[in-house]
């Protein structure tokens, strides 16, 4: 063995302290990669914390629903998808929520003031108490269906301009839900408006094709104003044709009652556009009352609304007792 190679062991004991030494940090260096380790999960957490106060309790409903394969406002998911886990008291939750949806989506304060003022009118044209509450109740789901087809038709327009006080734009309320409760109360109104005779009856359905018109097309132009004064207007014949069970009753409305009510329908649909002239600029609607506030004012047309809305009542009223609503 030759002097070289016994010097090699040596030099490889001498060198692996150094390569020892040169793998550790220094303690400086650690001190400052877990300070900057700490600095990171610090901002990580504020990020957190705003992105959570970001999203609504709506969306986050929603992602769960996204995650179990289920669509917003759309029963039912994909096939395959085991539903989301809830306990008793979380579907108990659900159920309520689902009837508060419901019950919102229907509109009901239009809706009850429709059906009381017509069964009131039903009532005072000394009709019996029974055909006026069934003449009241006819108006009221008429009403109630059309609000929940109109819920359901703009739920992605409301979504998109954060109008979250209707149910299902809001995540609240399925759409599929809505629609089943509309198609329910569809079908009660057939032997509901039969009771009042076949022509009052064929008048019900009158208005409750011209409102769904209005929801599919009308409402987006400057007609938008045509089938409210058709949907008033047929409420005097629905009326004067009125009676008890499935027969001819009655007679024609009287012709000045009916323009009235015509004009008061454009008024009403001036008054209830008002509140959304905005969201419906955005979503592309030119209705009359949109166009017209683009050129007086949003101010000055609910004014001109209120007082042709007052004059018109004032006229229906007196027209009513003076001519009343049969010829």
């Amino acid at each position: 063995m030759s002097a070289t190679d016994a010097d090699r062991p040596a030099e490889r004991l001498d060198e692996a302290p150094a390569e020892t030494a040169t793998e550790e940090p220094p303690a400086s260096a650690a001190r400052s990669q877990r300070s900057t380790d700490r600095r990171a999960r610090r901002e990580l957490a504020v990020a957190m914390r705003q992105e959570r106060r970001r999203v609504t309790p709506d969306d986050q409903r929603r992602a769960r629903l996204a995650a179990l394969g289920h669509h917003p406002g759309v029963l039912g998911g994909q096939a395959g998808v085991a539903a989301e886990p809830t306990t008793v008291g979380g579907s108990v939750r659900e159920v309520l929520t689902q009837v508060a949806g419901i019950v919102r989506a229907l509109h009901p304060r239009v809706a009850v003031v429709g059906g009381l003022i017509v069964g009131v009118l039903a009532y005072v044209s000394e009709r019996p108490l029974r055909e006026a509450v069934v003449a009241g109740a006819g108006v009221l789901v008429t009403s109630a269906v059309l609000g929940l087809v109109n819920d359901v038709r703009d739920q992605d327009r409301d979504h998109a301009n954060g109008i979250r006080r209707k149910p299902v734009a809001a995540g609240r309320l399925p759409a599929g839900n809505a629609s089943f409760v509309a198609a329910c109360l569809t079908l009660l109104l057939v032997p509901l408006s039969l009771q009042n005779g076949v022509l009052a009856a064929a008048a019900l359905a009158g208005i409750l094709v011209s409102g769904l018109l209005s929801n599919l097309w009308f409402r987006r132009t400057w007609l938008s104003w045509l089938p409210w004064a058709v949907s008033f207007a047929l409420v005097p014949a629905y009326l004067s044709y009125g009676g008890w069970g499935i027969s001819v009753q009655g007679g024609p409305p009287t012709l000045s009652v009916t323009v009235l009510a015509a004009l008061l329908g454009v008024a009403v649909h001036f008054l209830l556009a008002l509140p959304d002239l905005v969201a419906d600029r955005r979503s592309g609607f030119r209705h009359l009352p949109l166009r017209i506030a683009l050129r007086t004012g949003a101010t000055a047309l609910l004014l001109v609304s209120i007082v042709f809305t007052g004059a018109v009542t004032l006229g229906l009223v007196a027209g009513t007792i003076s001519a009343g609503l049969t010829r």
